[in-house]
């Protein structure tokens, strides 16, 4: 439980949902408040925060090894562990030289840049490279190669996520912010403590847009704006456990366009793009509000269709296989005339696991493929 004093407070933006990282962080945001606490008194001496100081680097380099452990042990890319290291090292080295710089003489001032510092590194540190971090684990997980789950968190969303992150400073400058009356005019503290409740009520809800907007970037394919593979997985994870847990079906119509390499080659990759886009929007105005389009990479596309049996996934193919038939993209005198592959498969009692659901259906497509294109082939279990 936090105090009004606290300089940091956890919230649910800050779980990595890895037990060990999350128990670790908990403890150096308490250190941290510790730290806070004793600075905020009038009188304070280097006496009083040294301790502190010395369980806070302890703590942080057995923590650091801890989390070099787990993304060593899950086969991370090592590109990343590179990075996380190199992060690890530069924060033990700083926060040394800052705390052997504070003046004696005026603790409570220069001890200050020492506690914003440690607040915004470590919020940056757990938002940013720790959590990239653990959603390369459960990639690597979930099938991924490290290479691929690397690929996957640091590619075409990493620019834009990197400016988000940047963009807290305003927000944590809020959070950051020492009351100074509070050492000095202790009869005002029930106005001191309503005006940072306020603040921090700004600032977490601006956090919170701020992860949203995150969070969208994270599971959105960034050429055609559809749901990526990570979203389909999230998806897939909610429908298996609905049917599961309550009998519920749900169906994948899996795509795969036919002849796209030859456009690719002979006109391309602006003219693939568009292929890509033009497609994506006729799979988008032919599903139903609950349907998640998905591009899973290159021409190969996935629908998560929630309660819906065989039957109704074969009427939605249906109707997707007809408006694919009547799209031409045309390129000069020749173009791309509307054709793919569909399989469709329908989660039944034969199927071990949400993995064995994928490959069915990627089966399917592809025998819609060998059978000669530009055609639908529904899995049966019998």
């Amino acid at each position: 439980m936090h105090t009004s004093t606290d300089v940091f407070v956890w919230g649910k933006e800050f779980e990595t949902n890895v037990k060990k990282i999350d128990s670790d962080h908990r403890y150096l945001i308490e250190l941290i408040n510790s730290l806070g606490r004793k600075l905020s008194m009038v009188k304070v001496t280097i006496d009083d925060i040294d301790p502190i100081f010395k369980e806070l680097v302890g703590y942080s380099r057995y923590h650091f090894a801890g989390e070099e452990a787990i993304m060593k042990n899950a086969g991370v890319d090592i590109r990343h562990i590179k990075e996380h290291v190199q992060a690890h090292k530069n924060f033990i080295e700083e926060v040394t030289s800052q705390y052997k710089s504070i003046n004696i003489q005026n603790i409570q001032k220069s001890a200050k840049s020492l506690l914003d510092f440690l607040v915004q590194w470590l919020t940056f540190h757990i938002l940013g490279i720790d959590k990239n971090l653990t959603a390369q684990i459960r990639l690597i997980e979930s099938g991924y190669s490290p290479e691929d789950a690397f690929v996957e968190i640091n590619g075409i969303n990493h620019e834009q996520i990197d400016t988000l992150v940047k963009s807290f400073n305003g927000i944590f400058g809020v959070l950051m912010r020492y009351n100074d009356e509070l050492l000095t005019l202790k009869k005002s503290l029930e106005d001191t403590v309503e005006q940072r409740t306020k603040e921090l009520k700004e600032a977490n809800l601006e956090l919170e847009k701020v992860n949203k907007k995150l969070e969208h970037i994270a599971m959105t394919d960034q050429l055609t704006g559809l749901a990526n593979r990570h979203k389909m997985l999230n998806e897939l994870d909610n429908c298996w456990q609905n049917f599961k847990q309550n009998g519920i079906k749900f169906s994948f119509l899996m795509f795969d366009l036919d002849n796209f390499k030859i456009i690719n080659d002979t006109f391309g990759h602006d003219a693939g793009d568009k292929i890509l886009n033009i497609f994506s929007q006729a799979l988008l105005h032919n599903v139903r509000t609950d349907d998640v389009v998905c591009r899973m990479g290159g021409d190969e596309f996935l629908i998560v269709c929630p309660n819906t049996d065989k039957n109704g996934a074969k009427i939605i193919a249906d109707k997707i296989y007809q408006s694919i038939e009547n799209l031409f993209v045309e390129f000069g005198k020749s173009g791309w005339h509307g054709s793919a592959s569909i399989g469709v498969a329908c989660v039944d009692e034969t199927m071990s696991s949400k993995e064995d659901m994928i490959k069915k259906v990627d089966n399917a497509m592809y025998k819609a493929k060998q059978n000669g294109k530009n055609q639908i082939f529904i899995h049966d279990s019998n």
